[in-house]
């Protein structure tokens, strides 16, 4: 974290920079640090739906699942084929309020995926809560 920090004085523009900033600080558990590099990193690159994917997660993982099917959404917004928020926001609102219905419409409408071929991103695979 502390190299990261140092490098984002030199490079106070680079999205990917403030996202990984915002894993370390959530693995570190300071949340707020997390949402602040998060919030920085968008600023910097307010189209990148992967961003959003990660920080949904970090949500999910933190129960806060309104505020991560809101974020999952955004990247939807962005990135309508990307099939991890769908997956995402499926599995949130499964924990969250005991529904099925949105897994059952995602799982019905996802393409057919070769084995070991994929969805973009590596977001999810990722998360670890």
């Amino acid at each position: 974290l502390e190299a990261l920090t140092a490098a984002s004085r030199h490079a106070p523009n680079d999205a990917s920079l403030w996202d990984a900033i915002s894993v370390v600080a959530a693995r570190l558990g300071n949340w707020d640090s997390a949402d602040l590099a998060f919030e920085r990193a968008m600023r910097v690159d307010p189209r990148n739906a992967d961003l959003l994917q990660a920080q949904g997660n970090r949500l999910h993982c933190r129960r806060r699942y309104a505020e991560a099917i809101e974020t999952y959404r955004r990247a939807l917004l962005l990135a309508p084929d990307y099939v991890q928020p769908h997956i995402a926001l499926a599995w949130s609102y499964i924990l969250w309020k005991g529904e099925t219905d949105t897994l059952r419409s995602v799982l019905a409408g996802l393409p057919d995926i070769e084995p070991g071929g994929g969805a973009r991103g590596s977001a999810w695979s990722r998360r670890s809560c």
